[in-house]
């Protein structure tokens, strides 16, 4: 059974703690989910007249999403039961990167896919754009996009979902499976020869891409060709 939730924009005032540069956790999914679709959706339908709407299946035992667009409508695909035996879990802020990273399909800019979805930004760029979209996001937790609490979090969500990732994909065979676990200290120093529009090769890769973009940087050079 699908449910659609359509999240309206409301004027709303975030307290913070001028004292402190922590940024405040998200305390759920759902709390994620309203603010995502309460920073973005005007946008969306300002630049693309789109509608933005998380589409929850409460059927399938997913953490990934997915996005298409759908008539006047751009839909975030998301699976609602998290596995609560992965390690590390899906957190509230991994789950944050997710949908930024699905609105970089939309919003991200080139490079775009050639193939399929014409309209979605390539993969790495999508990674790439979630950095920004992060910062934007847990900005309003401390009201400072460029505070340094800021860019920490927004590089942490990414770290979590690609190390959840990883957990998961180690249990294959190593003969399938043999990446060692992303790091934000230990960049891929690979250099393609043309741009990948698909999924770049390693999990350290995209996580380097949420890391430049947060930190205003060039896409890194494991997936993208200038």
């Amino acid at each position: 059974m699908k449910k659609w939730l359509v999240v309206i924009p409301l004027l709303l005032l975030i307290g913070f703690n001028e004292a402190s540069a922590q940024v405040r956790a998200f305390k759920s999914y759902d709390d994620v989910s309203h603010w995502f679709v309460l920073l973005f959706s005007q946008q969306v339908q300002a630049e693309y007249g789109l509608q933005l709407v998380l589409q929850f299946d409460e059927e399938n035992d997913f953490a990934l999403g997915s996005a298409q667009i759908q008539g006047p409508r751009y839909i975030i695909n998301v699976g609602r039961r998290l596995s609560e035996s992965t390690s590390p879990e899906i957190r509230p802020l991994a789950y944050a990167f997710m949908l930024c990273h699905e609105l970089g399909h939309l919003a991200g800019g080139a490079p775009k896919k050639t193939l399929g979805a014409y309209w979605s930004s390539a993969e790495g760029q999508s990674d790439y754009f979630a950095g920004s979209c992060l910062k934007k996001l847990l900005s309003e937790r401390v009201d400072d996009e460029e505070s340094s609490a800021v860019h920490e979090e927004a590089i942490l969500a990414g770290e979590q979902f690609f190390l959840a990732i990883h957990a998961v994909k180690s249990k294959l065979p190593k003969l399938i499976y043999n990446e060692s676990a992303p790091d934000r200290g230990t960049p891929d120093l690979t250099k393609v020869r043309e741009t990948n529009l698909g999924y770049p090769a390693t999990l350290q890769c995209r996580l380097d891409s949420v890391v430049n973009g947060v930190r205003g940087g060039k896409q890194p050079a494991c997936w993208f060709k200038n």
